[in-house]
């Protein structure tokens, strides 16, 4: 018999023990287990990039609705940001025009997109209202909306804030167009410098919440990733 054939009866002629073909059930349970551990690093890490991916991805959103917003300032405004805030500063389907809705439009989607003829718009993507670290999506383009803004008919995923202040702390040009729609002091951080925030009180985030901020001088801010911390960093609460 060849000395290295493997032999279930004990011992081979010089002496050295051999066991039968297979493994042992320790050497199973070790395998499983390190097979699992990779398997459950794996899905972390790819949780991770996701997020990461997702975090990217809202922060360009909300550059490319910079972008526009200073655009349609330009063209339409004098330079002034007259969007409106809504009252409470939590949800994007509250905010409602103003006295002059050419000026105070409440929800920036209905000059900033057209649905009729897109191409034309500041913005050709109705999506990039909808941050994809929500689980809501963007509806069919034929179906979006973005003066319909209730509970239950998102226009998008992001709150707007700018010029969330107190009546006194407005130009006459910007009271005169927002009327008297109540508004909301913002903090001393965030005062004169938020434009908008992903909204999660309204669209249920994928992972845990995680705040994002842009402010009026095109920045993106991760500011907060609970609603707590939140409210402290842009009202002072």
């Amino acid at each position: 018999m060849n000395a290295l054939t493997r032999n279930s009866a004990s011992t081979s002629p010089t002496g050295i023990r051999f066991r039968a073909n297979g493994f042992t059930i320790v050497e199973l349970l070790v395998t499983i287990s390190i097979i699992t551990v990779l398997a459950v690093l794996s899905v972390m890490g790819v949780g991770r990039l996701k997020l990461a991916a997702a975090k990217s991805t809202s922060a360009s959103q909300m550059r490319q609705m910079s972008v526009a917003i200073h655009l349609w300032m330009g063209d339409k405004s004098l330079n002034e940001p007259m969007y409106f805030g809504n009252g409470t500063g939590d949800y994007g389907h509250e905010s409602a025009p103003g006295a002059n809705s050419a000026l105070a439009p409440g929800n920036p989607a209905r000059v900033l997109f057209d649905r009729t003829d897109p191409n034309n718009s500041y913005l050709t993507d109705h999506a990039l209202f909808f941050t994809p670290l929500s689980k809501a999506r963007p509806p069919e383009r034929h179906n979006y909306a973005p003066d319909q803004a209730i509970s239950t008919k998102l226009w998008g995923t992001y709150a707007y804030y700018y010029p969330l202040a107190t009546s006194g702390e407005m130009t006459t040009r910007q009271r005169d167009s927002i009327g008297a729609v109540a508004t909301r002091k913002t903090g001393v951080y965030a005062r004169g410098k938020l434009l908008l925030a992903t909204d999660y009180e309204n669209s249920v985030p994928i992972w845990e919440p995680y705040y994002m901020a842009l402010m009026i001088d095109g920045s993106v801010k991760e500011v907060a990733k609970t609603r707590a911390a939140w409210r402290k960093w842009a009202f002072d609460e």
